[in-house]
Order: C-alpha cells, then structure tokens, then sequence
C-alpha cells in the first residue's frame, strides 16, 4: 500500500513539474473603462516573419560558371589563380583555366602556355615541346610575339633533346665503370679494413 501511495505520488510530482517547465504564451489582457478581459486567439497570435537571408552569388563561382564557356572569363580567371587575386594561389588551377581559354581560342592565353611551358613554374617543369606546340597555334594567326617565342622554344626542345641524348650515354658508361672499372681502396683483411 505503500508502494502504490509512492508511485502515485511521483507520477503526479513529475506531472507537476512539466507543467511548470512547459513555457506558457504570455496573454496580454486588455483593460478598458468597462473592465479587463482576455483577448481572443486572434488578436494575440502576429506572426512574424524570420528574415530570409538573401544568397548574394560569390564573384568567383560566378567568374567560373562564365569561364565554362566564354575564353576571356577563363583566361581573367587563370590570371586570377596565378596572381592569388581573390582566390588562393594555385598554379595548377591557373594552368586548368589558361589550357581552357587556349583551347576555346584566346590568343592571350595560347601565348601565356606558351611562355609558361618554356620557362616553367616551381610546381610545373618546363616543357619546350608543349611549348612550341602552343606558341606556334598563337603564332598562326600572325601574332609576330608568339612566333619569336615559338623559335626559342624549338631552339629549347632541340637543346633538351641533346641534354638527354648525353645525360643517357653517361648515365651508361659511369654505370659501368662504378660497377666495374673502378677499383676499391681497401680491403677487409684480419678483421680490419686496410688502406
């Protein structure tokens, strides 16, 4: 009997203290000469309105969504992530966008490729024959620059071409005398190295 008078008496405490927890809408009563009453539902629930927040379009995304499409808003672009203006630098995100204002036919950036292939960045090696390739496209729409460009970047392919030629014949006869023509100083004897 107890037991059921404890159980009983929680039940009700719990439900007690919801009910307090529970937040009640504030009514304000309207008071006039003739008295005070509770307003009706109507007059006391206004709803209103949260902000909408207003997506204003980042410049960048919008540079992007150009650049799919127009060669001038992807050569800016490239410009943008070479120089880190607006954007973090990035040299290869520059060299995706300058390969996509080139393709789509802007002289501007067939030239930049061009100079950037031949020199090099710290990321990106030179490579004289992506080089020439570029700058010659530039220099067939009579572009003077681009074809003074493209006779030093065959004169750079042709040189690379000869570096590697005699880094490969050396490459192959240092392994051969580092394997067997050169001789060892010392010699391991009675458990020492002599020299």
């Amino acid at each position: 009997m107890i037991f059921k008078f404890f159980i009983s008496f929680a039940a009700l405490a719990t439900l007690a203290s919801c009910a307090l927890l529970t937040p009640k809408e504030e009514v304000a009563d309207s008071c006039e000469r003739q008295g005070c009453e509770e307003p009706s539902a109507a007059q006391t629930s206004i709803p209103i309105a949260e902000p909408v927040p207003v997506q204003i379009p980042n410049k960048i995304d919008a540079l992007e969504g150009l650049a799919r499409t127009n060669p001038k808003a992807a050569y800016d672009l490239a410009l943008r992530y070479f120089r880190g203006d607006g954007v973090v630098q990035s040299s290869q995100t520059s060299l995706k966008w300058m390969r996509q204002a080139g393709e789509q036919g802007q002289l501007e950036a067939r030239k930049a490729l061009g100079l950037l292939y031949l020199t090099g960045l710290s990321e990106i090696a030179a490579n004289p024959a992506e080089a020439e390739k570029w700058l010659k496209i530039a220099a067939s729409t009579g572009d003077k620059e681009s074809a003074a460009l493209a006779m030093e970047a065959r004169r750079a392919k042709r040189a690379k071409q000869i570096k590697w030629k005699n880094e490969q014949y050396w490459r192959k006869n240092a392994q051969r005398y580092w394997s067997h023509d050169y001789p060892y100083f010392g010699r391991w004897e009675n458990d020492r190295w002599l020299y």
